[in-house]
């Protein structure tokens, strides 16, 4: 590693140790809520938010936060040659697709939470909250960026089944 990148990792390790301590941060607050009585009156209607979905995606971020520290850290990439075009191509629309719903679900949740969360309650009221909005819009956002890609590809794949 040279002089030029040691600070670049640095720095990098730096904010991902902040982002994981942010990431378990939201992940205990959305453990409390399940237990705050003022928060779960409201969200126990047909439209509110899944605690365990916004749950399972913190751990998702974290998880993959995890893995993007080591592999900046640990791995180095060798680039292969070779291997099945087919499997990539599934692989591709197997991931978009799982991506689409994780992030449109995700978008969905958060919408439902800030709905349902009343400005009075206590238990509910924390600094966490901000960081599951911007969470929600930055979903919204990837969420519409997949479906526009999922569209094109799908639009390219029947203009070539007909040429």
């Amino acid at each position: 590693m040279n002089k030029i990148q040691k600070p670049h990792y640095i720095f990098q390790g730096i904010l991902s140790v902040v982002s994981i301590y942010i990431l378990l941060k939201i992940y205990e607050y959305l453990n409390t809520l399940e237990h705050c009585p003022c928060f779960m009156e409201e969200n126990d209607s047909k439209y509110g938010a899944d605690i365990l979905f916004m749950k399972f995606y913190q751990f998702l971020e974290i998880f993959s936060l995890l893995i993007f520290i080591v592999l900046m850290f640990f791995i180095k990439f060798n680039n292969k040659k070779g291997g099945s075009r087919n499997m990539l191509k599934l692989m591709f629309i197997l991931s978009l697709s799982i991506m689409l719903f994780i992030s449109g679900y995700m978008s969905y949740n958060v919408l439902s939470f800030y709905s349902n969360l009343k400005n009075d309650c206590e238990c509910a009221n924390k600094w966490q909250k901000y960081f599951i909005y911007v969470e929600g819009i930055t979903n919204s956002i990837y969420f519409l960026r997949l479906a526009y890609l999922f569209i094109f590809i799908i639009m390219l794949s029947v203009f070539n089944f007909f040429k």
